[in-house]
């Protein structure tokens, strides 16, 4: 059976120590068209085209929300700089920790589910077992 591999960098807000010396302030300002200018918020806008393709891609597909998406998350910017540093990510763990966000806060969608249909369907991960699981603890 094959399967995705969950064996990579699990990327989460707080867990930004092991990737190697991420500083959040650092990386947005790299990401700037204009790295001179100052921001308090971690606006998408003036993003260099790169980073804000990839951003808009892990806020309106990835990690979907339904709010404020002009404004990077720290878990935002981390999944940014995965990609673009090319440090693997556990997508698994990352995706199974936005499904628990959208079942407690509605501010969070999944337009994806058909994707996600396709990707289990393709690896054939066994879903019933872990729903199982899940509904014992």
């Amino acid at each position: 059976m094959t399967g995705l591999n969950n064996e990579r960098a699990v990327v989460t807000k707080g867990n930004s120590a092991d990737l190697g010396g991420f500083n959040k302030v650092q990386f947005y300002k790299s990401c700037l068209r204009d790295q001179s200018s100052v921001s308090r918020t971690y606006n998408v806008g003036g993003l260099a085209a790169i980073p804000k393709i990839l951003a808009y891609i892990v806020i309106w597909i990835l990690t979907p929300r339904g709010f404020n998406h002009a404004t990077l998350t720290e878990e935002d910017l981390i999944l940014v700089y995965c990609i673009t540093s090319k440090i693997r990510v556990n997508w698994i763990q990352v995706i199974c920790d936005h499904l628990f966000k959208v079942g407690k806060k509605l501010e969070y969608r999944i337009p994806y589910v058909t994707m996600l249909s396709k990707f289990i369907d393709y690896f054939e991960i066994d879903v019933e077992e872990r729903l199982l699981r899940k509904s014992r603890q």
